[in-house]
């Protein structure tokens, strides 16, 4: 027989579901190595859908939770994890076995809704610049660099503090621009995307 006391303690949350940060913070110290780890000052997780109104509300693409993560680096720290449906809802929350990084420049929907890939640059160089110049001077800088197309480099630098490498690539004097590598979604529904607050 199931009493309430079973169903309270049964094991529908992992150790993980109820304390994420231990599993958080492996993440992060991976992703900022060499660096040392900082304080984390806070976690937040979000819940990002994209809703159309018509006939009646309802997800039409495959939502996601976003964890995000405060490390005092000039970006909130993110890890994305899909959100896994099985029947009515996530039972595996959070699987972090297929989470993606991401840097969170704010805490508006939109900020939230369209992040950046952590740690990513995408570099526009002068025409014609010698691809050897390009991945010389700016490997100085960023952790790895790799040619996109004619004119188009992307870059690894530290995650959560891009806008040091930013700074530092674009004073390169072939270099006409150094930003995020943003994350794009379909917009062509209504009312949109949403970030609601879970934690």
């Amino acid at each position: 027989m199931i009493t309430r006391d079973r169903i309270e303690s049964y094991e529908f949350s992992s150790d993980t579901a109820a304390n994420p940060g231990k599993e958080i913070e492996s993440i992060l110290t991976k992703a900022l190595q060499p660096d040392p780890f900082p304080e984390i000052k806070s976690i937040s997780l979000f819940y990002i859908a994209g809703v159309e109104a018509a006939p009646k509300e309802q997800v039409i693409y495959e939502p996601e939770f976003l964890y995000v993560v405060d490390l005092g680096t000039a970006y909130y720290a993110g890890i994305r994890l899909p959100y896994k449906v099985a029947g009515l809802g996530d039972p595996s929350f959070p699987d972090f076995s297929s989470f993606e990084l991401r840097s969170v420049t704010g805490l508006t929907d939109r900020e939230l809704v369209f992040p950046a890939i952590a740690g990513e640059l995408l570099i526009g160089v002068v025409s014609g610049t010698p691809e050897k110049d390009v991945i010389d001077k700016v490997s100085a800088i960023a952790r790895s660099v790799t040619r996109v197309s004619t004119d188009l480099y992307k870059a690894t630098v530290k995650p959560f503090d891009e806008p040091v490498a930013t700074k530092a690539i674009e004073a390169i004097s072939f270099v006409r621009y150094a930003e995020l590598n943003w994350v794009f979604r379909i917009i062509d529904f209504k009312p949109g995307w949403r970030a609601t607050a879970v934690l």
